[in-house]
């Protein structure tokens, strides 16, 4: 913790603007593979397939065959993976941020993962 309230102490002085430019997004090249599944998800949810506002759209028939204890889990689940798919199409869409960048790859990631946990257990439940 010291090495990094010294390293604040060192930097304070850093003008505003560079502060904010500090923060923002950087571009960068994607693998193939989480763009693919980047621009799948932003198609579902353009055609209506998936709805942001309705967790309940983004799971398959799949899903409903499961017995109701299955279910409760990927319920618990549900929200997780909504709310990260919503950040993923908001910074895709986001005209402030740009359409490939090392921060949306590690979003992508991040969604993927949650996905193929509950997938691993209860089979192809989700329409991403």
């Amino acid at each position: 913790m010291a090495d990094l309230i010294s390293l604040a102490e060192q930097h304070s002085d850093l003008p505003e603007e560079d502060q904010k430019k500090a923060g923002q997004a950087i571009g960068g090249k994607m693998k193939k593979e989480h763009e693919e599944f980047m621009l799948k998800i932003v198609q579902l949810a353009d055609v209506g397939e998936i709805n942001l506002i309705h967790p309940e759209s983004f799971v398959t028939q799949l899903y409903y065959d499961l017995k109701e204890t299955d279910k409760s889990n990927v319920d618990k689940a549900l929200p997780n993976v909504v709310d990260q798919a919503r950040h993923i199409i908001e910074f895709y869409k986001s005209t402030q941020t740009p359409n490939s960048s090392p921060q949306l790859e590690t979003m992508i990631e991040h969604l993927w993962q949650m996905k193929e946990r509950v997938e691993k257990d209860y089979g192809e439940v989700f329409k991403i």
